[in-house]
């Protein structure tokens, strides 16, 4: 009898989650439709030029330092598409030591060059909806498998529109939370991010990050070719980075 109520227990508790999972899918998988992604037009590889420079700005002088060039390569691995930077032949010159710290730091970036699902960014992460406001509904995400570092995700969902407004993103080491805005245009009749705007503290003192993205056609398919960001601190401009895809090689699905 006991187990008999335990099973009837669980089989009333499980679905529940079940259901509730099956719907955070099903929302990702909508605003997914809604985004331009250039692997669900057909884009199987790409090798790109990558181009790039740092420029700080030190009691108002700009130092601006040009930095070797990458090349940047992706391929679909089943619904993955696997991306990396490697030295390009004119970085020869280049210790390995600083080509490496160079990777290290251009990794950050890939998803912006080309960028992940909402499904595959999320695709390890719990989800559950949370409260609507107007007319947003909020998705949150945590990692379903227990991590050094603590990482949450809380997404503002535009359902009239099917787009993400605004993520707030919260973590157990500097910076404690960030907070992002999107902006965006259309290509092909779906959504690109157009800007991306980011604020967040550090020590106490306040940082704002702006992005801007540029878009070129290539074999039918729309491409991120130029990317532009700056960070102010107490709103003055201190770094900014311009990044710059040029040669795009593609293979497509016939």
């Amino acid at each position: 009898m006991i187990l008999a109520m335990f099973v009837i227990l669980l089989t009333n508790l499980f679905p529940s989650a079940s259901l509730a999972q099956s719907k955070i899918e099903q929302l990702l998988n909508k605003l997914d439709d809604h985004y331009y992604y250039p692997q669900n037009k057909g884009l199987i590889r790409i090798s790109s030029q990558l181009e790039w420079k740092q420029e700080n700005i030190i009691s108002e002088e700009k130092l601006i330092t040009k930095k070797p060039d990458f090349i940047f390569e992706g391929k679909l691995n089943d619904k993955t598409f696997e991306k990396r930077v490697k030295p390009a032949s004119s970085s020869k010159n280049t210790s390995s030591e600083k080509l490496t710290q160079y990777i290290e730091f251009l990794n950050n970036y890939l998803d912006m060059f080309l960028p992940k699902t909402l499904r595959e960014k999320f695709v390890h992460h719990e989800g559950r909806i949370g409260s609507r406001i107007g007319e947003e509904t909020k998705l949150l995400f945590k990692k379903k498998l227990p991590m050094k570092d603590f990482i949450e995700y809380e997404l503002f969902i535009e359902k009239k529109k099917w787009r993400i407004s605004k993520i707030i993103v919260r973590q157990n080491k500097e910076p404690k939370k960030m907070e992002g805005k999107f902006f965006y245009s259309r290509k092909g009749g779906k959504w690109v991010v157009d800007e991306t705007v980011s604020v967040y503290k550090i020590n106490g003192k306040e940082f704002t990050e702006k992005t801007t993205y540029k878009y070129t056609r290539s074999r039918s398919i729309w491409l991120v070719y130029k990317i532009n960001q700056s960070v102010k601190q107490d709103g003055y401009t201190i770094l900014s980075y311009k990044f710059k895809l040029n040669d795009h090689k593609l293979k497509l699905r016939h």
